[in-house]
């Protein structure tokens, strides 16, 4: 199964709801070129959202990494909402949880953006 992805915009976040599985053979290389464009339009609050997401491999998770990192690079954030019990799982096991700004609830990974707004004033 491929990865799909929708975009829904909320103000000036972006929500790119997944489903399916990030891997090296599918999956991470489409998430790439998504949120490049997203960047590319100065959309730079993104929140992930994990919940049907079952699968992630080790590109997979690399991807994210490297999508956080170009991400805070831009100026923004990204935010990761309702991973799957496998998923959060993958990202405790190598710490990744303390690095990426992980959230199991939708209103949560929002105000995080309204938080690092305030912090920046």
């Amino acid at each position: 199964m491929s990865l799909q992805i929708n975009l829904l915009e909320h103000g000036e976040v972006t929500i790119i709801d997944l489903w399916g599985r990030i891997t090296a053979s599918g999956g991470a290389r489409e998430l790439n070129s998504t949120v490049a464009a997203l960047l590319a339009e100065g959309r730079n609050r993104l929140l992930l959202n994990l919940a049907a997401v079952h699968y992630i491999d080790s590109c997979g998770l690399g991807a994210l990494v490297a999508l956080h990192a170009k991400v805070e690079n831009s100026g923004g954030s990204l935010v990761l909402v309702q991973p799957a019990a496998k998923v959060r799982n993958l990202l405790v096991l190598p710490r990744l949880f303390m690095a990426l700004k992980v959230f199991d609830r939708e209103l949560d990974a929002f105000q995080s953006f309204s938080n690092a707004v305030a912090t920046a004033a």
